[in-house]
């Protein structure tokens, strides 16, 4: 018989029977005998015997088997897998924002716990520590492949205080899409033009200054200022402001005239009466129409109590027309500015939409006369002393959808030479004046009617094919058909910084908080490219910076050795 090894107890049941005695229950073959040490330890010896025994007997043939659980299943886990595990989960928190204390959850634990078992959950100090740092230069290795692949950048910044008053400055890079690349902290310093303009020097320099074809700032005072200093070391870089917020101004402007301004404080006054702010002027005209029936029937109910000149004003037919006129004639400035704020208006459909607003404005009959023509002013104001740059014009002839349609040539054809030339320099003069006759007048290579029949909708692409023959002026309409109109993305980029340094994580320090938004920000770019982030490659480019790491330890340790 074999030798029973260890404490033969565990291979018994304790159990009461009727009368409350103790009793032991032979977990082989369920018999129950009393406490007795000697008796129970030779019966064990017995029983382990016969079912030796009888399992050698059973046929191999017959022999029982059942499909094992997933509780019962084990898999390889791997170093390999614990890492890429851990790249997953930090990618998860930042990407969405989550809080990294929810890895110190109890019910998280257990879940990532029953999910796979092997994986060794991280602090929250490896957490948002060691893993987000080794997380951030995994995304740079992604995020600067992707800038390398771009023909030419363009500089996006803006100014914000967060939410401990710290002024930082923020920079994109958009190519076209806009992707987060640094934020810099001026600590006790202000947002002075000389910082500015340190600040996006260095950005550019960190990026490979050569490939910046322009900068689009804010229209502050202290933007333009820094435009000076740069523009006076790059002459041929491009220094535009933020078109969203121009147009913005104008429909301010219109807003201010009298006749308007009366009608819509009356509007606002309804509005804050019934409790339905809004964020903007047009936002409160629009919930008002909404929301209109509710509110003329507000007159018949006696227990509201209404004064009676806001009775007159919910029951005033004249009143309800002059909004809708005044609704009507902003809604094309609303939808110009929206589509603005997007990622895909460049200053070429920029230009296309502001004559379209002029036409919008000059058409209009629901307005008095002497309304239209000081808003005809305002934009004339805000044309010249805001939105004009010579560089949208030449985007607006160099787009193929458009061509400089509606151009005034005895106008506009010396200021756009004027400007390429100021870009590509005086040696080429020669050589890309050639270039743009041709084009204008579709001769030479320009001439084949191919190229003209169903023109490409991005005009980057048709360019890009005829840089063989006429290499300068195609240089020159990439450069600036990538320009966005706007420094709008940098605006979105805050809000994301407000999101994630809020007053539940004001401790948070500035330098996590810029990776954080790096990775925020920019999977979701990423993401959205044609040639898409996918899981696969964001795991070789893990696996790519572990092996770098490691190779320059084992490098280090042998220096050290010797």
């Amino acid at each position: 018989m074999p030798k029973i090894r260890g404490n033969f107890w565990s291979e018994y049941e304790v159990t009461v029977d009727s009368n409350e005695k103790e009793k032991y229950a032979c977990k082989t073959c369920s018999g129950t005998w009393s406490k007795n040490t000697s008796r129970l330890k030779e019966h064990i010896k017995k029983c382990k015997d016969i079912n030796v025994e009888t399992e050698t007997l059973q046929p191999q043939g017959t022999k029982c088997k059942r499909q094992q659980t997933f509780d019962e299943y084990k898999f390889a886990f791997t170093s390999k897998d614990q890492i890429i595990l851990e790249s997953l989960l930090i990618r998860a928190f930042c990407s969405v924002g989550i809080s990294f204390n929810v890895i110190e959850n109890e019910d998280f634990i257990l879940f990532l716990k029953k999910a796979c078992p092997s994986f060794k959950i991280p602090s929250h100090f490896t957490l948002s520590n060691t893993l987000l740092d080794q997380e951030f230069e995994h995304l740079e290795l992604v995020v600067n492949s992707a800038l390398s692949e771009s023909p030419t950048y363009c500089l996006i910044s803006d100014g914000w205080s967060n939410i401990q008053k710290t002024s930082i400055v923020n920079c994109m890079i958009s190519t076209p899409k806009p992707l987060f690349f640094k934020a810099t902290a001026f600590k006790e310093e202000r947002h002075t033009a000389e910082n500015i303009a340190l600040g996006l020097e260095t950005t550019m320099k960190d990026a490979g200054i050569n490939k910046f074809g322009a900068i689009i700032t804010d229209n502050a005072s202290n933007m333009k200022a820094a435009w000076k200093i740069l523009k006076q070391k790059y002459p041929k870089k491009i220094f535009l402001g933020c078109w969203a917020h121009g147009i913005h101004l104008w429909m301010k402007d219109i807003i201010s005239i009298e006749w308007i301004k009366e009608i819509i404080e009356k509007a606002k006054k309804l509005s804050i009466y019934f409790r339905n702010h809004q964020r903007s002027s047009y936002s409160c005209i629009n919930q008002l129409f909404l929301t209109k029936s509710a509110i003329r029937s507000t007159i018949a109910e006696d227990h509201l109590n209404l004064d009676d000149r806001m009775k007159s004003l919910i029951s005033s037919d004249t009143f309800w027309n002059n909004l809708g006129k005044i609704q009507n004639f902003l809604e094309n400035f609303a939808i110009f500015i929206k589509k603005l704020e997007g990622d895909e208006t460049f200053l070429s459909t920029a230009y296309f939409e502001y004559q379209q607003l002029k036409a919008h404005v000059r058409n209009n009959t629901d307005l008095p006369e002497n309304i239209r023509e000081e808003v005809k002013k305002f934009g004339t104001n805000r044309w010249q002393n805001f939105l004009y740059n010579p560089v949208v014009i030449v985007a607006y002839k160099l787009d193929l959808r458009y061509c400089g349609s509606r151009l005034n040539a005895r106008i506009f054809d010396p200021i756009i030479e004027k400007e390429i030339l100021s870009l590509v320099g005086e040696e080429y003069k020669d050589i890309v004046l050639t270039e743009l006759a041709e084009y204008v007048r579709k001769t030479g290579s320009f001439a084949h009617s191919h190229l003209w029949g169903d023109v490409i909708q991005k005009s980057v692409n048709w360019w890009n094919l005829m840089k063989g023959r006429y290499p300068i002026l195609s240089d020159i309409a990439i450069q600036i058909l990538f320009i966005p109109a706007t420094s709008a993305a940098s605006e979105r980029n805050w809000s994301t910084f407000g999101f994630i340094h809020s007053k539940l994580r004001n401790k948070l320090h500035k330098k996590r908080v810029e990776k954080i938004v790096y990775m925020f920000w920019n999977l979701r770019i990423l993401r959205s490219l044609e040639k898409a982030l996918t899981i696969e490659s964001w795991v070789e480019k893990v696996l790519q910076k572990k092996a770098i790491r490691e190779a320059a330890k084992g490098n280090n340790e042998q220096e050290i050795r010797g």
